[in-house]
């Protein structure tokens, strides 16, 4: 078996007989013994070493809740049921010796299959330093994954070291892929496979930043691991009891920062699984209240735009994420809220019109036809294309300067909202109003709706003064 750290060759300092590791990170030394109880993460730089499945399956499942799988072979590849802070998941945990030969890839079928028909979560944590033996079974994976998803079952990947190969290239379908810190993807098989007992250079000196790339919604450290995935779990509407809420709270990304008073979270997620993350559009799951779930997207506006904003607005990566966003709430059945400040379309140096327009499109359709409730909330007066995308939904609150920019088109909002702190009762209210009517009138009910969206967008259209799709001259040299 391949060795998985690297050990010391020269003199102890310690206890003779005690075995010691070297973090290939900083250089410090410490006991395996003391590192195994950091989760193997170094206390110094906190760099993560590779861990075995077992070890890492104790840390995430509770305590005497995993059942093996029947049948799965024996080996380093860990399938069966868990729970996870008493929520029934599927588990698949793999370390960088799992090989995926043909057997090992029939179980994980039989485990996928077994979770669809149980209805039960997926979680998956993958290293897959070797890509995989049995190409020729792999699409069997993938139509278990995709019958999973057309289940409703939320699937969840979490890279704890560097995958390469098939499973890479399946983990970016994932509903959410996180990622450890340091974690290397690359969906292409490295050329020559490392000798046993070496760490990859890649995992010191990655090539791609996953979460830098656009291919993870987040990083999580080994210590914050077992309490952000029950709360994504609850979050996308899996069965169970409430877990812990993890520390410390997120903001909201607006200037209220989080609802005064009320028991509502926020957990950002990254990136178009494309190129990259495009910091002018953030987006994310939430929580408003005890039991109101729902997905959130917000131009960046205001005293809360983050430095890493780009100074013109939304580009062709920032609607790529609000689809991949917004397919996710469709699919879970969570409503949307938009936030919408005073945002314009960036066209990069190293993008094309028909790349901006096109990904602007796709999202402004899917939005049009979410068959989830929706809800916007103009917070600045804006009358661009990137305010008019996310715009017209099922019911329309405003502040008193976007309502009145509103009605200088001969539009109304449904809601003027006097001031931010009272945006949080406002948006439950007419949350709840739209849930029931979703819930009771059915089909029927929500094609009125869905019109009512394409009615909406034709005007604020027609009413718009300024071109569809309007580019930074910074950036391109004149407008378009």
């Amino acid at each position: 078996m391949a060795r998985r750290y690297i050990t010391l060759a020269g003199p102890f300092r310690g206890e003779m007989g005690q075995m010691y590791v070297r973090c290939p990170a900083c250089g410090e030394v410490l006991p395996l013994a003391e590192a195994r109880e950091q989760a193997m993460v170094c206390p110094w730089c906190d760099f993560h070493f590779p861990w075995e499945a077992t070890a890492h399956l104790e840390l995430l499942a509770d305590a005497g809740s995993f059942r093996p799988l029947a049948g799965s072979p024996a080996g380093p590849l860990l399938l069966g049921q868990a729970t996870l802070h008493g929520r029934p998941v599927a588990v698949a945990v793999a370390d960088g010796t799992v090989r995926w030969n043909a057997s090992e890839v029939r179980a994980l079928i039989a485990l996928l299959e077994e979770a669809r028909l149980e209805r039960r979560p997926l979680l998956w944590v993958m290293a897959a330093t070797q890509g995989t033996e049995a190409e020729s079974y792999w699409p069997g994976v993938h139509l278990a994954l995709k019958r999973l998803q057309a289940a409703g079952r939320p699937w969840l990947a979490l890279l704890s070291g560097p995958g390469y190969g098939l499973p890479a290239a399946t983990a970016l379908q994932a509903d959410l892929l996180l990622a450890e810190p340091g974690a290397v993807l690359r969906p292409a098989r490295p050329e020559v496979l490392r000798r046993a007992g070496r760490l990859p250079p890649e995992v010191l000196r990655p090539p791609r930043k996953v979460l830098s790339a656009g291919w993870a919604d987040a990083v999580l450290p080994r210590r914050e691991q077992r309490a952000v995935l029950a709360h994504l779990l609850d979050l996308l509407g899996a069965a169970g009891p409430p877990p812990p809420r993890p520390e410390p709270a997120v903001p909201w990304p607006w200037p209220l920062g989080r609802p005064a008073g009320d028991e509502g979270d926020f957990f950002e997620l990254h990136g178009d699984r494309c190129s990259g993350d495009d910091a002018a559009l953030r987006g994310g799951l939430a929580r408003l209240g005890k039991d109101l779930r729902l997905l959130l997207l917000a131009t960046a506006q205001g005293r809360g735009r983050p430095a890493a904003c780009p100074p013109d607005g939304i580009g062709a990566g920032g609607w790529r994420k609000a689809t991949r966003l917004l397919l996710l709430a469709g699919r879970f059945g969570l409503p949307v809220v938009t936030l919408i400040g005073r945002s314009t379309l960036h066209l990069g140096r190293k993008q094309r019109e028909a790349e901006l327009s096109a990904s602007l499109g796709e999202a402004m359709d899917t939005f049009l036809t979410l068959p989830v409730p929706t809800v916007a909330v103009a917070l600045e007066g804006d009358d661009g294309p990137a305010g008019l995308a996310l715009t017209a939904a099922d019911a329309l609150l405003a502040l008193p300067e976007a309502a009145a920019s509103l009605r200088e088109k001969g539009l109304e909002a449904d809601e003027e909202v006097a001031t931010p702190e009272d945006l949080p009762e406002a948006l439950k209210r007419h949350l709840h109003e739209l849930l029931q009517t979703y819930a009771i009138h059915g089909p029927l009910g929500r094609s009125k709706l869905l019109q009512r969206r394409h009615v909406r967008w034709a005007r604020l259209a027609a009413e718009a003064e300024k071109p569809l799709l309007r580019c930074s001259p910074m950036e391109t040299g004149d407008e378009t």
